[in-house]
């Protein structure tokens, strides 16, 4: 008797529960399929926010992974420093100007900012300051300089900065840090050729990055030579 497709295709395949994620949009299920369940390796998180809450890099820290985690809102390590011993966490605003700039922090810490116009639209969004300081940024190349052990490959770099994404990548200094991975949010990206012809993309192009994947707000990047492998 002839096999119908449902036997031929579908039942020999073994269905798995979808995995809990601890990103805002699976990001952390994308990375883990890329990395094929990788067992160690090593991450950093510009924009961390929060051990666990909307994070790309808890789920690879419970799987054995350790990292950098930098995030600007004052007090945030102490967090990290409690649940995530194995990781350098730092409070820092990344950007490739080095100033001292206002950071505006909301009552959804998630949305904290020291960008002008992002601050203005969560404003127009309902939320409310509860607090504005001033904070001096640092660039990636110099964190990277002063807390990355030298013989530590970075797998993949999340970037998740409430509209300053551009700034942190043009920070490092792509001859001595080259992530296997990129993760960066980019808002208003609604179509794949939307993402293509964003800043950061064409940036990271030039840098000889490519574009993988994509959520809602999410771009991946991965360096064209792994890609076309």
């Amino acid at each position: 008797m002839r096999k119908s497709f449902r036997d031929k295709y579908l039942r020999p395949l073994k269905f798995i529960l979808p995995q809990s994620s601890y990103s805002q949009e699976g990001e952390d299920l994308i990375l883990k399929r890329y990395f094929k369940s990788r067992k160690n390796g090593f991450y950093v998180d510009v924009g961390a926010h929060h051990p666990f809450r909307f994070s790309n890099t808890a789920l690879f820290y419970e799987m054995g992974w350790s990292g950098i985690n930098i995030d600007a809102t004052p007090g945030s390590k102490k967090l990290f420093d409690k649940y995530r011993k194995k990781d350098i966490s730092l409070e820092y605003i990344v950007s490739d100007k080095s100033e001292l700039i206002s950071f505006y922090m909301f009552d959804e810490p998630a949305l904290n900012t020291c960008d002008p116009f992002t601050y203005e639209s969560v404003i127009a969004d309902g939320y409310r300051l509860v607090n504005k300081c001033q904070i001096r940024t640092m660039s990636l190349k110099d964190i990277l300089s002063r807390y990355k052990e030298n013989n530590k490959k970075i797998n993949f770099l999340s970037i998740d900065v409430e509209g300053l994404g551009y700034e942190v990548l043009k920070s490092n200094d792509w001859s001595m840090y080259r992530p296997e991975v990129i993760v960066v949010e980019v808002l208003k990206t609604n179509s794949i050729s939307d993402a293509l012809a964003s800043k950061e993309a064409l940036y990271l192009a030039d840098k000889n990055y490519t574009l993988f994947s994509k959520t809602i707000n999410t771009l991946f990047f991965c360096e064209k030579s792994i890609y076309e492998d």
